[in-house]
């Protein structure tokens, strides 16, 4: 066949002789291509397989017969063009793929493939899929690019495997195509869509009384499931079961439930008993469209029969509690108790018996053989080393007459009261509280043994701490107290009530000191370590304890005012009345304490609405309201003067006066409302911190001199003077003038 012709333009006649060169020409496969060496036409001599050389590179060359070129050598790209001459061909034959069954239609179960030789990118190798049978069920589907679909509801239950036959041809399909056959079995997996079910409806079996750990019955289950886990049973026993009589357990080998007793049944309380008897399998349970079942189970019913057996007697109780008082007068020759063993079967005393003492250390009792009465042979001893807890414990036997004999065997305790002679008391009567931890455990003991001692009540009593502690029980014989107040004060007391299980107290309350140590700064906050702190370090004879002791009253006194109104100032704070130059202590308490200064101030107040909370209300009543009566110069029951006015002059630079001091009781009235201050007054050098403060004699570096004669305010409260006292009071006479 003629494919070309190379030619020289120097040819003349047959000057010019051509030649091919490369694979295909004077290269394996030899001349398959080959050139007429006079004309130069190139013709192919065999047909070519494009699967095997799809492309041939010679080289043509035109030489003169002396062998000299006469043209330059020519590049030759012969390629060969694909013809449609190779069906596809699959892998394998036989394909295998696997599903669960139930899976949702449209799940993908596997896609297959086959090769063409043909050139790619053509439809000569373009493959198309179809299945053109399957059995024993239409259950799958394919798309033409290979992949197997579910195409309807798989139950491995009816079929366990599907053949499909399917078939790949080349140009996407076309009739003219060529065609690949295969297999494909798709195994159908197992899940546990079938529960489990029983061989019977209902089940009755029968049991010895009095017999325990024996098989009572084996239950058969049944199931279409074929995996292990989806196959195994699993027995529960949900009704009837409540006091553990029976226990079911699978046999692995032949999946049945076996029924065991556990404890022995008393034909005299027990005649039958209804079991309600479910089971499942180890798998999930799911329904069919692959979604869980949940936990429903059908409930199987078991009737056990208890068949009665002739029975020895039998104390009951088990154990018979005989009580006497420690000191009571006994005779010895009374009955104490009757003791006598019961008949199970007739639930009467038994007969044919007789009654013998079994255990009994110290002889204390006797029984009565025929009538089980029991006496004592001595006067019961609570110091006997045979008493535990108060309790001396003897038993008693009862024999059977006829052969072969039974015995049964009862207990007496003998319970020796002791007198509720002794009331609870604490511990202990100072308890070290680490100040963080604002939480003390108090402890109680009481020498009176059962009923007579713990467990313990305890309250505190009414009025005896103004500390609001919150009391729990931590054990039978202590209590938890813990408090949100903002403790001060080292040294906190309250009373005690302390009620033990008879609701016995002592005559008085019992006083409990708490000693709130600051933990942080202080290593032992231990008793012994806080008794340490509290030691004196130098001692005083009475003289000089006498004198500090009235420094100090008049210093606490001034400071006492300086801190109440502090937290006054922190209340009025709320309603943003400016307190910058406030820095007097004495008038202001003379003033704050008057009849109708504390009206005006009390209306302020309400009027302004200045508390956030209920106790901060609770605090403008308690503390502006009726407190002061200045006939008697007595401030009611939560505070008391220190001392009256004795006289002095206004214009006196050190003038004599009173301090009209305030001491509240409890101290701590407002501990917890208003506890942390941070003010400072106009003059830089005068900074007033949370603890006692000194005053300097009033008038001393005041522009205004000696307001001393502001105190018994004698002109009906006629506060207009107030206006000429300096910045530092003027807030102040706003406030009392009602401004």
């Amino acid at each position: 066949m003629l494919l070309f012709q190379i030619r020289s333009d120097r040819q003349i006649g047959t000057n010019v002789i051509y030649s091919l060169e490369g694979i295909g020409a004077n290269q394996p496969p030899f001349h398959v291509f080959v050139v007429d060496p006079h004309n130069g036409n190139v013709r192919v001599t065999r047909k070519l397989d494009r699967e095997e050389i799809p492309l041939y590179n010679l080289a043509g060359f035109a030489k003169f017969p002396n062998g000299t070129e006469a043209e330059a050598k020519i590049d030759l790209k012969i390629k060969v063009v694909d013809e449609n001459d190779n069906g596809p061909t699959f892998e394998s034959s036989v394909l295998t793929a696997e599903v669960d069954e139930h899976s949702p239609i449209g799940s993908s179960v596997i896609t297959i493939s086959a090769t063409d030789k043909d050139e790619d990118g053509t439809p000569h190798t373009k493959i198309a899929y179809y299945i053109i049978g399957q059995e024993p069920r239409d259950w799958f589907r394919m798309d033409k690019d290979g992949t197997i679909y579910v195409k309807n509801n798989l139950d491995r239950e009816k079929e366990k495997t599907v053949l499909l036959t399917v078939t790949g041809r080349d140009m996407d399909g076309a009739p003219q195509g060529h065609i690949a056959t295969a297999t494909v079995t798709i195994n159908i997996r197992d899940v546990n869509d079938n529960p489990p079910t029983l061989e019977s409806e209902a089940y009755e079996g029968d049991i010895e009384e009095n017999t325990f750990g024996v098989e009572v019955m084996r239950i058969k289950a049944n199931d279409l499931d074929s995996d292990q886990d989806n196959w195994e049973a699993v027995f529960e026993i949900v009704q009837g079961n409540e006091d553990g009589y029976f226990s079911i357990k699978t046999d692995p080998n032949t999946n049945e439930g076996i029924l065991f007793l556990e404890k022995p049944v008393d034909f005299e309380d027990v005649k039958d008993m209804n079991l309600g008897l479910a089971v499942r399998n180890k798998a999930p349970l799911v329904d069919g469209t692959g979604g869980a079942w949940g936990s429903k189970f059908k409930t199987y019913p078991i009737k056990i029969n208890v068949k009665n057996q002739p029975e020895g007697p039998h104390f009951e109780p088990k154990v018979k509690p005989i009580p006497i008082k420690e000191g009571t007068p006994i005779d010895v020759n009374k009955v104490i108790a009757s003791y006598p063993a019961i008949d199970k079967d007739t639930g009467k005393p038994a007969e044919d018996v007789k009654y013998l003492k079994g255990s009994d250390p110290q002889n204390w009792l006797s029984i009565d053989p025929k009538t089980a009465d029991i006496k004592l042979n001595k006067m019961p001893d609570r110091e006997s080393p045979f008493l535990i807890n108060g309790v001396y414990m003897a038993e008693i036997l009862c024999i059977t007459e006829g052969m072969p004999s039974k015995t049964a065997t009862g207990t007496v305790a003998i319970q020796v009261e002791d007198l509720n002679d002794h009331c609870p008391t604490l511990t202990s009567n100072f308890i070290p509280m680490c100040k963080p931890n604002k939480r003390i455990i108090v402890n109680a003991k009481d020498e009176d043994a059962f009923p007579n001692g713990p467990p313990f009540k305890f309250s505190i009593y009414p009025g005896s701490t103004s500390v609001d502690w919150k009391m729990r029980p931590y054990n039978d014989t202590a209590v938890l107290l813990t408090t949100s107040d903002e403790l001060h004060y080292s040294l906190n007391d309250l009373m005690l009530v302390v009620e033990d299980q008879q609701k016995l107290t002592c005559p008085n309350p019992q006083k409990l000191t708490v000693f709130t140590c600051d933990c942080t700064e202080t290593g032992d906050c231990s008793v012994k370590g806080s008794m340490k702190l509290l030691k004196p370090k130098t001692a005083l004879g009475p003289a000089g304890i006498g004198l500090l002791f009235l420094g100090l009253l008049a210093v606490l006194c001034e400071s006492l005012i300086s801190s109440e109104l502090k937290k006054l100032h922190e209340l009025l704070s709320h309603v943003k009345i400016p307190w910058s130059d406030l820095k007097c202590s004495r008038l202001c308490a003379d003033l704050m304490f008057h009849d109708h200064c504390q009206q005006q101030l009390i209306q302020l107040l309400y009027h302004r609405k200045a508390w956030q909370r209920d106790a901060e209300k609770t605090f403008i009543d308690s503390f502006l309201k009726g407190y002061y009566n200045k006939d008697k110069c007595k401030i009611a029951p939560h505070m008391k003067c220190c001392s009256f006015r004795s006289g002095g002059s206004s214009n006196q630079n050190h003038a004599t006066y009173t301090h009209l001091s305030l001491q509240f009781h409890p101290p701590n009235l407002l501990e917890g409302l208003f506890f942390t201050f941070n003010h400072t007054s106009g003059d830089e050098k005068i900074v007033q911190k949370d603890h006692m403060l000194v005053f300097d004699y009033e008038g001393t570096g005041s522009s205004a001199g000696s307001v001393g004669c502001c105190s018994n305010l004698q002109q009906d409260c006629d506060l207009e003077f107030l206006n000429n006292l300096g910045p530092s009071f003027k807030t102040l006479a706003e406030i009392c003038g009602g401004k």
